[in-house]
């Protein structure tokens, strides 16, 4: 009898922390104390869930939207820049999810092309507090045949992936079909095309720190 009623007083007591971790939500001057793995490792401790793939999912969401609160209001005195950002931000996670979304179906699916993405937020964020940093003072307009080296190599890789996802192969479309292949690829370029307008014909630090990102990608090696 004494030993049944310890196990229920553990379990409740189990059930409690539990609940105590699933709740930790701590403050955005806590969070980004922290880098986005070291987050990770400190959300791991304190969620019951965070060391699972979901929970690291939630854990890069976290400080991601917290990083993005901060780099928000480091625009207040900039609302034009900020109004531009905000629509930059929007086209490079269409364009990220349309290659994770392409790289999921030439390989026939899984789960990495969930987690990945979503663990790719905090990248996303540290990218953008980058170019906040570059289009806020005069280091953004900095030009030189360095960078525009440079731009001319990442633009040529993205020439060229975009050729190669126009032209599917037969195994490429292995585990697809063509229409949805394309209509992929359709909201892939649809988005470049739009952070294009936004990057106009400027070749500068900014517009390099831009292009470099959308050539590194997430999934570009493997579509």
């Amino acid at each position: 009898m004494i030993a049944r009623v310890l196990v229920a007083v553990l379990a409740l007591v189990g059930f409690v922390l539990a609940q105590e971790q699933a709740d930790w939500n701590p403050a955005c001057s806590l969070v980004l104390k922290y880098n986005p793995d070291g987050f990770l490792a400190e959300y791991g401790k304190r969620t019951d869930f965070g060391g699972s793939e979901a929970g690291q999912d939630q854990g890069a969401g976290v400080w991601a939207d917290c990083k993005n609160a901060q780099n928000i209001l480091s625009l207040k005195n900039f609302p034009k820049l900020k109004a531009r950002l905000i629509h930059l931000r929007k086209l490079e996670w269409d364009f990220i999810l349309a290659e994770s979304d392409l790289a999921s179906q030439t390989s026939g699916g899984g789960t990495m092309y969930a987690h990945t993405p979503a663990r790719f937020a905090t990248s996303i964020e540290l990218h953008l507090e980058k170019l906040i940093k570059l289009t806020t003072t005069k280091a953004g307009a900095v030009t030189s045949s360095g960078i525009q080296a440079k731009y001319k190599k990442a633009s040529f890789a993205l020439v060229a992936r975009f050729k190669r996802v126009n032209n599917p192969s037969k195994a490429t479309l292995e585990y697809t079909t063509k229409t949805a292949w394309l209509e992929t690829v359709k909201k892939y370029q649809t988005a470049f095309m739009g952070i294009k307008s936004i990057l106009g014909n400027k070749v500068d630090a900014a517009s390099l720190e831009i292009i470099e990102f959308l050539a590194q990608g997430l999934f570009a090696d493997t579509i």
